[in-house]
């Protein structure tokens, strides 16, 4: 009788599916395929489409809200969950083809996106009315689309890439680190597949602008239509949640004439909050800043600059980023201070929370225990340590999915410690692609380590 070739393509996509079906039923046990409300789902609700002024002057983008719209229309809000579970499928689905495409070999493109398919985001997001998890699966199309299109550099997915990189980018502006990333990542393996320099960086320019100009095509609507060149009136509020804790009245006094008003109004409302909350209102440690940031954006910057400003949103962002400006300036070592501590906060998050997620802590516990249990079990044993330490060889599926995924994740985090608190979830849609490389070196060695077992 011949022993089943798991790694085989029919294999894999009925353990895929089987995986995929377990899903959904933990889902739905679970109760995580019920749509529910968070504090950002009314700003996504209540959208202004009724204008396309009003729209293009929003906190929020369009994608998203219009995709909640059409729900609404269709009385199949309560589907809302089952679709963007659907699309996080597909993308993943899709991931898994795109890294076959440049030579990635079949059991590690599944392990890459079964990873991929387990995340946290997509366990904690699923059921949210927040971007959170459609924009995680839309990134992961995109990169899937990259893939294939280094492979093949067909007109086409160039096409497909500027569409769905903007599309990514209007339903979650933070991925706009995807016009940097997707040429890097590119650069990346035509580099590793021996392309010249020159051919790279002509490459890499084309994809480059083809990300690019959808992004500057949309920003110069905004200009013409609202005033503002950028993709949304969004953003120096976040980082103005870091800055206003290092505000005092020195700086203030030290501000230009047109300044010092709102200034001195954020800072009046600062020392307010803080004697109606004693217990935050003391330290400039990590967590305590952490502590105070939402409060410091949504209790003290937003309606300052709403009391201050009216209700011009292009005029309280602009003045929030100006207030930004100028505490910088005279705050650099505490700002560079704050980004330190951030990136080792982001690192600790990546750790604990890959590190604990159910499926990711047994995967490594089983993994791990196999690493030191079967050398042990050979015998020239003393041979154990150097077995479990040195894997045979690196391939290049080990160094490419690996530096896939940290470039992914390092460049999708700096504009996160540069203007806001990287809290869990937006260190999670990061770090998506951190689990799957894992899986990859672990069973890669766990496979290297079972050879040598099987032939002692």
């Amino acid at each position: 009788m011949s022993t089943p070739d798991f790694s085989s393509r029919n294999w894999l996509v009925g353990i895929w599916i089987a995986l995929a079906g377990c899903l959904v039923v933990a889902l739905q046990v679970t109760g995580r395929l019920h749509p529910q409300q968070v504090p950002d789902s009314p700003s996504y609700l209540e959208f202004p489409f009724d204008s396309f002024a009003a729209a293009l002057k929003s906190i929020r983008t369009p994608v998203y809200p219009a995709i909640l719209e059409l729900f609404e229309l269709t009385g199949a809000m309560s589907l809302l969950p089952h679709f963007q579970l659907l699309v996080h499928l597909i993308a993943c689905a899709m991931l898994a083809l795109g890294f076959s495409k440049i030579g990635i070999p079949r059991w590690q493109t599944f392990l890459m996106a079964a990873a991929s398919l387990l995340s946290i985001t997509l366990w904690f997001n699923v059921n949210l009315i927040s971007t959170d998890s459609l924009a995680v699966s839309m990134s992961l199309i995109t990169c899937s689309l990259l893939l294939m299109y280094c492979n093949t550099r067909s007109p086409c997915l160039l096409l497909a890439i500027s569409l769905m990189s903007i599309v990514t980018i209007l339903c979650r502006p933070a991925y706009l680190f995807l016009v940097g990333f997707l040429p890097a990542a590119a650069a990346l393996i035509w580099r590793d597949e021996g392309l010249s320099w020159t051919q790279t960086l002509r490459r890499c320019c084309v994809l480059f602008f083809a990300s690019l100009a959808p992004v500057v095509i949309y920003s110069l609507i905004r200009l013409v239509v609202v005033g503002q060149f950028g993709v949304v009136a969004f953003g120096s509020q976040n980082l103005a949640g870091v800055t206003v804790q290092f505000m005092d009245q020195e700086i203030v006094q030290q501000l230009p004439a047109d300044k010092k008003a709102f200034a001195q109004h954020v800072l009046d409302s600062r020392i307010d909050w803080y004697a109606e909350h004693p217990a935050l209102s003391e330290g400039m440690g990590y967590q305590t800043m952490e502590d105070r940031w939402n409060a410091m954006i949504y209790e003290v910057v937003v309606p300052t600059a709403r009391r201050d400003f009216g209700d011009d949103v292009l005029r309280q962002h602009a003045e929030i980023s100006s207030l930004n400006r100028e505490i910088i300036l005279r705050k650099p070592i505490a700002y560079a201070i704050w980004i330190a501590k951030a990136v080792r906060q982001t690192v600790r998050i990546a750790l604990a929370h890959i590190g604990l997620h159910p499926p990711f802590f047994v995967c490594l516990l089983v993994g791990i225990v196999a690493l030191i249990l079967l050398p042990l079990c050979r015998r020239d044993a003393d041979r154990c340590v150097s077995a479990i330490l040195v894997p045979e060889e690196v391939t290049r599926a080990n160094v490419l999915t690996l530096a896939f995924a940290l470039l992914y994740c390092v460049l999708g985090m700096i504009p996160v410690v540069l203007t806001s608190a990287p809290l869990g979830r937006f260190v999670d849609a990061v770090t998506v692609l951190i689990p799957g490389a894992i899986a990859v070196l672990l069973s890669h060695h766990l496979a290297s380590v079972l050879r040598n077992y099987r032939g002692s």
